[in-house]
């Protein structure tokens, strides 16, 4: 439903030397809630030249490339009333939005903001593209946060947008019982057809230990909603050198391995035998050498035995357990990674090349 806001305010504009007084009729126009499949929406604000001259609609300019705008054109005369047509195009842009048209009359350019506002329903083609998750009445736009390498001791800040595909105001909820992360969700109801952010704040120092993590946040469309999504938080945290001093990294620990590649050729699909693997970790530096985390991806390759401290200038042998049963077929690298507290390489990685027929 279109609805015009009313103002009682007026706008002085000058024409040449003198002075036109205009009567905004409107300042503010809303477009109301509309489906994206009607296409483009045209609404119109108008205003009077109350005089004593005459004066021009000089130019407009729309916020954005999603609006267009036509406006009465050449003078207008004391008593006539002119008009300011703007279009909003709704094609791919579900959702709340607010823009601005800015109309500049009489020589001097005199401005006037029209604001217009809407909501958008999206069309279920737009919807698969923008918001591929679905959860009921409730869609997002991805179920993977990816954080990528953080060094320990900072925080990121990451955001999901979600949309309400249904009739109804909906109170969307999460669970997450992880320290590390801080969620913020609108409490207040997001309305039929608007977006909404879910922010996501990611804080370092709440993890256990270095090395990849993984954190399950489910959103839901309400709290007795059936349906739930289920979104990935993805990082991979690092030791921060950058606060050590230049003779704390000189004096640091540091890490050694042998082998530093482990070939075990061609294996048989049907190879039921577990294979062990050796590797020599040795500290380098002055320091004590800690391991903090040995990772790695896939779920047939586990250190099983490792030491956790080393003294500078000790050795000591970390076991690896491989089951060929586990692992994907075909060539491939596979990475064993090792988090210490070696200033210079704080992750140590160890390839590992199979070839599963």
């Amino acid at each position: 439903m279109k609805k015009l806001i009313l103002t009682a305010m007026a706008v002085v504009t000058i024409i040449g030397t003198a002075s036109a007084e205009l009567e905004w009729l409107a300042d503010e126009y809303d477009f109301g809630t509309f489906l994206e499949s009607c296409g483009p929406q045209t609404g119109n604000v108008r205003f009077v030249n109350k005089g004593p001259e005459p004066t021009i609609i000089s130019r407009v300019r729309p916020s954005c490339g999603c609006t267009a705008a036509t406006y009465t054109e050449g003078e207008i005369a004391v008593g006539d009333t002119a008009v300011v047509n703007f279009t909003y195009n709704p094609v791919g842009r579900p959702g709340r939005f607010e823009k601005t048209v800015k109309v500049y009359t009489g020589t001097n350019n005199r401005l006037k903001t029209i604001r217009i506002r809407g909501t958008v329903i999206g069309s279920p083609e737009t919807l698969r593209l923008d918001y591929p998750v679905e959860a009921g009445a409730l869609r997002l736009t991805t179920n993977r946060l990816e954080g990528g390498v953080v060094k320990f001791g900072t925080a990121r800040h990451f955001f999901v947008t979600g949309y309400n595909m249904s009739n109804d105001t909906i109170f969307p909820v999460y669970e997450c019982d992880n320290p590390a992360l801080s969620i913020d969700i609108p409490k207040d109801g997001v309305v039929p057809g608007d977006v909404f952010a879910i922010s996501v704040y990611f804080n370092s120092r709440d993890v256990k230990q270095p090395g990849p993590i993984s954190i399950p946040i489910t959103v839901k469309a309400s709290k007795d909603a059936k349906d739930e999504a289920r979104v990935i938080f993805l990082a991979d945290v690092v030791a921060d050198v950058g606060r050590m001093s230049p003779m704390e990294v000189k004096q640091g620990a540091r890490i050694s391995v042998t082998p530093e590649l482990i070939d075990l050729g061609i294996l048989q699909a049907n190879k039921k035998k577990t294979i062990t693997k050796e590797i020599i970790v040795e500290n380098e530096g002055e320091n004590e050498l800690k391991i903090l985390r040995i990772y790695c991806a896939e779920e047939g390759v586990k250190a099983v035995k490792y030491p956790t401290h080393l003294k500078g200038g000790k050795r000591n042998t970390i076991t690896v357990k491989i089951d060929p049963n586990k692992l994907k077929p075909g060539p491939q690298a596979i990475m064993l990674d090792i988090y210490t507290n070696d200033p210079v390489k704080p992750v140590k990685s160890i390839r590992i090349a199979v070839n599963k027929e």
